[in-house]
């Protein structure tokens, strides 16, 4: 996944390549029952199910069927994706693909940081095509590689591994993505809310060293910072106000609670149809007030924030 970029010119990238093969293999070992079909019982189908019923009422009532096709399309792959989990979880050897996966993310951040080929208006963005995506990417990478650090017996380990996560942290800072940032620090927290029976071990001392710890890092990081990305961040505090046309970012994921919440109220039951956000977005004056390139007239057509397209192409069948 870190070097998909290096395929991006061909029709077959290398994801597709190896993704369609893992699908294939699981599918002939389960057809040649060298894989259980009782592996693929789940307490998530309880949940799924009505999901998927859900979203089929909204393809059928659809606005635009073709775009809730290609749609579809793409969740198909979230999908087979979680039919292949349940298949090959058990054999998967999880702390070598954490491994792997720490680390060829640090490998594309620092390619990106020292390279302005991989770069965009000075952001970071690898090997793909967005610096959002590649934040995204940095965030998936990131719990891993605190956990391995964590882990590790030896402290020459360890150390490499707090090298792989500052490395990967300050690829997260060449983004300038504010959103990618919060996925991290929401991921550290559902981690330590996952190990919080560990932390009743703590003792005083421990906490005390863990209060001076965060009172240097802190600071520190702060002075390390990029004040571009630090004023960024401050800019946050715009939304307790509301919009607020000082950053177009945010104005722009502002537009998008308006216009989602005008389709939910239009088709409050079943939504306008999958995919079909972007549709009414560009039909907007939002989306010429907020385009940051006219070179691309179907910058709006695109998908935009997922949860929240999803939502209002589906209104209520979303929740």
């Amino acid at each position: 996944m870190p070097f998909e970029g290096l395929f991006k010119d061909s029709a077959f990238s290398g994801a597709k390549l190896l993704g369609a093969s893992l699908i294939l293999i699981m599918l002939f070992k389960l057809l040649l029952r060298q894989i259980p079909d009782t592996r693929l019982r789940s307490n998530l189908w309880r949940a799924l199910g009505p999901f998927l019923l859900c979203l089929l009422l909204s393809m059928l009532y659809s606005e635009n069927l073709l775009v809730s096709l290609d749609s579809l399309r793409e969740l198909a792959v979230g999908l087979v994706l979680f039919f292949v989990t349940l298949l090959i979880a058990r054999e998967v050897n999880l702390l070598m693909l954490c491994r792997l996966l720490a680390v060829s993310v640090a490998i594309t951040c620092v390619i990106a940081l020292v390279s302005a080929k991989y770069q965009v208006g000075g952001r970071a963005i690898g090997l793909l095509q967005d610096a959002n995506y590649f934040a995204l990417l940095i965030a998936m990478a990131v719990p891993p590689a605190i956990f391995l650090a964590l882990r590790s017996p030896h402290w020459p380990v360890r150390l490499f591994w707090v090298g792989i996560s500052l490395t990967l942290m300050a690829g997260m800072t060449k983004t300038d993505s504010r959103s990618g940032l919060l996925v991290v620090l929401f991921t550290i927290a559902i981690g330590v809310w996952h190990y919080r029976d560990r932390l009743k071990g703590l003792r005083p001392k421990h906490l005390g060293f863990a209060m001076f710890a965060v009172a240097i890092v802190i600071p520190l990081g702060i002075a390390v910072l990029p004040a571009e990305y630090v004023a960024r961040i401050q800019s946050l505090s715009m939304l307790k106000s509301g919009a607020h046309s000082a950053d177009t970012s945010l104005g722009r994921r502002t537009s998008y609670l308006v216009v989602g919440g005008q389709m939910i109220r239009q088709n409050p039951l079943l939504g306008s149809g999958l995919g079909t956000f972007p549709i009414h977005y560009a039909q907007t004056g939002f989306a010429s007030s907020f385009s940051e390139n006219m070179n691309e007239p179907d910058l709006f057509r695109r998908p935009t924030t997922p949860t929240w397209s999803c939502s209002a192409s589906w209104a209520f069948p979303a929740a």
